[in-house]
This record gives structure tokens, C-alpha cells and sequence, in this order.
């Protein structure tokens, strides 16, 4: 055995350098990690009593947000809001209705939109029929339209035809407020039939449109 092979022989099993720098770092670490004093029984149970106190406070957050979500507003402040403001519906023969007003964002706006959506479901009986969303202001002497729909073809199927429309509220200045009344419109071949009205504050404000339920006066 030659020289370098006794050499190469004796480094057999012993670690490398940057092994045993490591192996010491670590085990300064462990160190003073065990040297560091425990918290002492009282400290523990202020700790747990706190987190049982925040703990509570939030589950009763939660019960009373019931239906919120947690949204994102310009300048990454978060928002706690109810998606849905007010509902209303219309059941009669041939006709399932529904009328959602809810403030959410909405593709290509950044900013929180109010709108209504409208779900309407119509027996062959009831066609043809004009489907409207309509909107007026109290100090104006007509409405507006936000949106409108013509069906004439049941589904083959079932027998009825489905018309679903998310229609966004107008824009309105900053900090502007708009009070309106909401309702849905069917005339149908057995006649018109209209909702019961929503009456709907929206308000403008940095982060968009914000609606409240005013409820028909």
C-alpha cells in the first residue's frame, strides 16, 4: 500500500470539515434554546385565557356576519359586507321568479357594483312574454330599464324556458347617493304580472357602490 492510499485509508469515516461546523452550530443552537427559561404556570394559563377570549370573540363575529365574505377593496383594505341587500319574488301558475339585488364585483370593474339579478322560469302556457327589470327614482314620473328579455320557445324538454340576467345599477358621482324603487315585470300571454317593489339606497363610495334595503314605504 503506498503512501497516499494509507492517507485516503485514515480519512475513512472521520466527518468533513463543513460537517463538523454544522454539527457545532446546531448544537449552540440546542443550546441556548434549553437554556432559555420556561414560562411559568400562570404565565401559560393568561396565555390560554386570552386565546380562549379571542376565540370567542371571533365565533361571535361570525354568527352575527352570517352570510358575509371578506372582500378585497382598492388599496388592499379589506371589506366586511353582506353580498345579498333584499330579494323578492313571484309565484303564480306557469311563473317561478325571483328578483336578487346584491352588491359585488362584476367583470371589468374593479370597484363594487350594485345589481340585480333575475331568475324567471316560464310554463308554455305563459309565452310569449316580455321579462323587464325596472327601476324609477321617487322624484321621477317614469321608470327605467335595466334589463329586458324576450322569450317565445319552451325547452322540449320541460316545457318551460328559463331567463337569468345580471343587470348593474347606474354609476353614480363620488360620495352620490340614489334612492330607487326595484321590481320585476312579466307580461305574458296570460297577462302582465309585476313583483312587489324594493325600495334600494345605493351609495357611492371609495371602494364603489354600497346598497341598503329602505323597504316599500
Amino acid at each position: 500500500m503506498t503512501d497516499r492510499e494509507d492517507q485516503l485509508a485514515s480519512r475513512l469515516g472521520t466527518s468533513l470539515p463543513s460537517e463538523r461546523t454544522a454539527a457545532e452550530r446546531n448544537w449552540r443552537a440546542l443550546s441556548a434554546a434549553i437554556a432559555v427559561p420556561g414560562r411559568g404556570g400562570a404565565g401559560m394559563l393568561r396565555a390560554v385565557a386570552t386565546t380562549a377570549a379571542l376565540a370567542a370573540v371571533v365565533f361571535a363575529a361570525l354568527g352575527w356576519w352570517q352570510g358575509a365574505r371578506v372582500d378585497v377593496a382598492s388599496g388592499g383594505l379589506p371589506v366586511l359586507y353582506r353580498e345579498e341587500v333584499a330579494q323578492t319574488a313571484i309565484a303564480a301558475a306557469g311563473i317561478e321568479a325571483t328578483l336578487l339585488i346584491e352588491q359585488k364585483h362584476i367583470e371589468g370593474d374593479e370597484r363594487l357594483r350594485v345589481v340585480g339579478i333575475t331568475d324567471v322560469r316560464l310554463g308554455a302556457g305563459r309565452l310569449p312574454a316580455v321579462i323587464e327589470l325596472r327601476f324609477q327614482r321617487p322624484e321621477d314620473d317614469t321608470y327605467g330599464v335595466l334589463a329586458h328579455s324576450e322569450v317565445s320557445d319552451p325547452r322540449r324538454a320541460t316545457g318551460t324556458t328559463r331567463t337569468l340576467y345580471e343587470a348593474p345599477f347606474p354609476p353614480l358621482g363620488p360620495r352620490e347617493r340614489a334612492t330607487y324603487r326595484v321590481w320585476l315585470h312579466l307580461d305574458t300571454s296570460a297577462g302582465p304580472i309585476d313583483s312587489p317593489a324594493l325600495v334600494i339606497q345605493v351609495t357611492d363610495r371609495p371602494e364603489g357602490q354600497r346598497a341598503s334595503d329602505k323597504f316599500e314605504p
